[in-house]
């Protein structure tokens, strides 16, 4: 009963042990930040200028 115990209390330990590298290894693994370079900056996505341009009227129109 003590050993059966024992080794319960064992193959926990073991599967805990497993689940914290795993939980390690995800906060250590690193992704790059995604950055525009500077060619990037030059070629404004169309929605995203549209937007710009509504908003800007917005302002304008509601002042």
């Amino acid at each position: 009963m003590i050993r059966e115990t024992n080794n319960h209390s064992m193959q926990e330990q073991e599967s805990n042990s497993s689940k914290l590298s795993e939980d390690v290894s995800a906060r250590t693994s690193f992704h790059p930040p995604n950055i525009k370079s500077a060619i990037d900056w030059e070629k404004p996505d169309f929605d995203e200028l549209d937007l710009c341009m509504e908003i800007t009227t917005y302002i304008l129109h509601g002042q």
